[in-house]
């Protein structure tokens, strides 16, 4: 496996983004399909990929080019239970997007969990909705409100900017782009 994911990430000189969902050691509370062993994960962590955090991934210097941004959907509770430990001993950034309405429930870490990630150096927060609706079904409006109440909501509890946003299909970047470009302008065009 170290083989094969150190010639995909040297074919071509990029960036790459690694999503996951659960990490599974044998004890989690599936709330997804997306699941990985931890045995493979720390496969890739051990690979001799370089990783990166989010915000360098973003800054698409040549200093980011062949290295890697590891990133988890939906704020589970295995993240923070098991591959948080494992990411923190190799001191490796990551970044958890976390739905709001599933803090502190079952399965989902908790909002002491998510103030104790956030003050971490090497964890960033982003939102991924309030509800995890899908998009493409909302109406702007809804849409709006998944996006930015989600991001304010993150930014109260953990006394900090958050600057990303988890969403899919990526088919609705153009779509939400707009959307997040007319609020930024006040809705203007430019």
């Amino acid at each position: 496996m170290r083989s094969f994911l150190r010639k995909c990430l040297y074919l071509c000189p990029s960036s790459y983004c690694l999503m996951f969902h659960h990490i599974d050691d044998g004890k989690i509370m599936k709330k997804s399909s997306c699941v990985l062993s931890i045995e493979k994960f720390i496969d890739i962590l051990d690979s001799g990929i370089e990783f990166i955090s989010v915000d360098e991934y973003v800054s698409f210097s040549g200093k980011t080019i062949n290295k890697c941004v590891i990133t988890f959907d939906d704020g589970l509770k295995d993240v923070y239970t098991v591959a948080y430990p494992e990411l923190k001993k190799r001191q490796i950034p990551f970044t958890i997007f976390v739905i709001v309405d599933y803090l502190d429930t079952e399965g989902y870490i908790t909002t002491e969990e998510l103030i104790e990630l956030s003050k971490d150096p090497l964890v960033s927060i982003g939102a991924h909705g309030m509800t995890h609706d899908v998009l493409t079904g909302l109406s702007i409006e809804k849409q709006k409100y998944e996006m930015f109440s989600s991001k304010k909501y993150l930014e109260e509890i953990i006394g900090k900017k958050v600057d990303f946003f988890a969403f899919f299909p990526l088919i609705l970047w153009e779509f939400c782009h707009t959307i997040v470009w007319h609020a930024h302008l006040g809705g203007k065009n430019g």
